[in-house]
């Protein structure tokens, strides 16, 4: 199936062309031709990550596999940076007996036996990024970013690591959420702090969001479905630049949750990098991080992180 799909891509990207009839440059072709090899191979490995690295029935064909790497042997400038090329190339530093034991300690003994130079950086940043964020406590991730930062010379990789390790730190399970001041519908200012001993589920959302306005529904049938816990509180936050616009909004679409305005929420989403609402938060009776991504209301696995912090 792979083949030949790979094949039907590879003769639509030949022949395609605009609505005007013009065709693609032929460096473009390479680098899209460059770009589809190197999703495939990624995917074969995937694929073998979850059946057998040494099992042959699992293995792919040889020459398709010839074939695609023979599509990167000269990755174009655009190729070189691209994220799915700098995963194959680390991916490409292990064998398949690597791949069976721990392979992100083994990747970065083989990336720091790499020659110095921007690409050796660009694989130990992708890769140390990456680490980062599967580290469990703040301990062992300090202890792993202290250990290899200063093996990259490039100042925009490290710069770029130092900014990721502040943002998982700031954004991770436990740590301290800021004290919002917040304004209700009613013109009063309000603290976050006021809903401390509970969880609060917070929708953070704008009257400009046609998303954000379509899940409200759901997100009031969720706040009735749990009405009667006393330790989870629901509350819609609002991100809209102008105050006024979101009275109105509430006018004509009245809701049952607690409503609030956030003042200057784009510093808020800046600081979280919360690029796209809505946005679902979850704060724990301490007034501490418990879920800054959660599922939106209309997945199961809202239901069973809410399932599990319910007390009657």
């Amino acid at each position: 199936m792979a083949q030949d799909d790979w094949k039907e891509k590879k003769r639509i990207l030949n022949v395609f062309a605009d609505p005007a009839n013009n065709a693609l440059s032929e460096d473009y072709k390479i680098y899209r031709r460059q770009l589809m090899a190197i999703r495939y191979l990624n995917e074969i490995s995937n694929y073998r990550k979850m059946t057998s690295w040494n099992d042959p029935k699992f293995a792919p064909p040889k020459a398709f596999v010839e074939e695609l790497n023979a599509n990167i042997q000269k990755p174009s400038p655009l190729l070189s940076k691209n994220e799915s090329y700098l995963q194959f190339k680390l991916d490409h530093l292990l064998t398949d007996k690597d791949q069976s034991v721990n392979a992100d300690s083994i990747l970065f003994v083989k990336i720091n036996q790499l020659p110095k130079g921007l690409e050796r950086d660009q694989l130990l940043s992708r890769h140390l990024a990456k680490t980062l964020e599967l580290q469990t406590d703040s301990i062992s991730r300090k202890k792993l970013f202290a250990a290899e930062i200063n093996t990259i010379n490039n100042v925009d990789y490290r710069n770029s690591l130092y900014s990721k390790l502040e943002q998982i730190n700031i954004s991770q399970k436990g740590a301290v959420f800021p004290d919002l001041s917040l304004l209700n519908d009613k013109g009063k200012a309000v603290k976050l702090s006021k809903f401390r001993g509970k969880y609060v589920v917070i929708d953070l959302w704008a009257t400009w969001c046609a998303p954000c306005k379509q899940i409200r529904p759901v997100f009031e049938a969720r706040n009735n479905q749990y009405r009667y816990y006393q330790n989870i509180q629901f509350i819609s936050v609002s991100a809209d630049e102008n105050p006024s616009k979101w009275r109105n909004f509430l006018k004509t679409k009245p809701a049952s949750i607690p409503q609030f305005w956030l003042k200057n929420a784009e510093k808020l989403m800046t600081t979280y990098k919360i690029q796209s609402i809505p946005r679902f938060v979850i704060i724990d009776p301490q007034g501490k991080i418990f879920n800054l991504n959660t599922p939106f209301p209309d997945e199961d696995n809202f239901v069973e992180i809410l399932d599990k912090l319910k007390k009657y």
